[in-house]
């Protein structure tokens, strides 16, 4: 690496005539998943499980409904997050911090009532 660059987690950067130059890296490939639930009645269903040994590291999604349901993703016994869906939507869900499930935890979908969810998931394994 370049002398005078300053490393640490948050930043990277360095300073060169009074101009702030930032080292771009990209950590980790992140992945792209999709799951479509197609149900009749409420529902719980795993959309990701993660390989042995390994976490499920999740960056946004993007959720579509084909009408009213209501829809939540837990971790273990954990909820994530919830949503309530009055109508046919579509909502990219963006977290302002990157979620990670447990080591071999699953993540899982929970759909209150009959019709289609199309759940995209952009995160990693890690």
């Amino acid at each position: 690496m370049p002398s005078g660059y300053i490393d640490t987690p948050e930043r990277a950067y360095n300073i060169i005539d009074n101009t702030v130059r930032v080292r771009v890296e990209k950590l980790n490939e992140s992945e792209y998943w999709f799951h479509r639930v197609n149900t009749s009645s409420s529902t719980v269903e795993t959309i990701l499980t993660p390989s042995s040994g390994k976490c499920i590291r999740i960056v946004s999604m993007i959720i579509s409904t084909s009408g009213a349901n209501d829809v939540a993703f837990v971790f273990g016994t954990s909820t994530l997050c919830s949503f309530m869906f009055n109508e046919k939507k579509s909502v990219p869900v963006s977290f302002p911090f990157e979620v990670c499930g447990g080591i071999n935890q699953p993540l899982k979908v929970v759909v209150s009532s009959s019709g289609t969810v199309d759940i995209t998931v952009i995160g990693f394994e890690e």
